[in-house]
């Protein structure tokens, strides 16, 4: 199994590093066939003037603090979120934090060992499980996930 996994992803990054040239030296401009004129940028409007309001986040205590579950993936976002929380700085928020995978964490909220969620969708057993016990809960989607790969044109 390990063979498999490092021979995808030997192959993902040469994919991924095919289209890399050689870096043009700092201050010389690219020239050739295939490099695109620059647009004249003279007319765009300034971008508007960017005004930060502060987050504000419910207070607890660690005693009251939910009890917090979700995928692995997820993890750094709950630690932010329990670091506000708590009022304490990300590093202190991860002993706070104990995150499983997506299916286990559900099974964890099913079987009241977790308050909340941060997690992708679960599976259709996961659901099934859900209906058998008549289980309620809100789902509120915030973001969604996908596999982005940049390359160049000529790739």
């Amino acid at each position: 199994m390990k063979r498999v996994f490092c021979g995808f992803l030997a192959v993902l990054v040469m994919v991924l590093t095919a289209g890399c040239g050689p870096a043009e030296a700092p201050g010389e401009p690219a020239v050739g066939p295939d490099v695109p004129e620059v647009p004249d940028v003279s007319d765009v409007p300034e971008a508007p003037e960017v005004v930060e309001k502060p987050i504000v986040a419910p207070r607890f205590s660690a005693e009251e603090l939910p009890r917090m579950d979700g995928s692995t993936s997820t993890a750094p976002l709950a630690a932010a979120m329990v670091s506000m929380m708590l009022g304490v700085d990300e590093a202190e928020a991860e002993r706070y934090i104990s995150f499983n995978r997506t299916t286990n964490s559900y099974y964890n909220l099913l079987y009241d060992n977790a308050d909340i969620l941060i997690a992708s969708e679960g599976n259709a057993e996961v659901y099934a499980v859900r209906e058998e016990m008549g289980f309620e809960w809100e789902q509120t989607p915030f973001a969604i996930d996908a596999f982005v790969f940049v390359v160049n044109e000529g790739n």
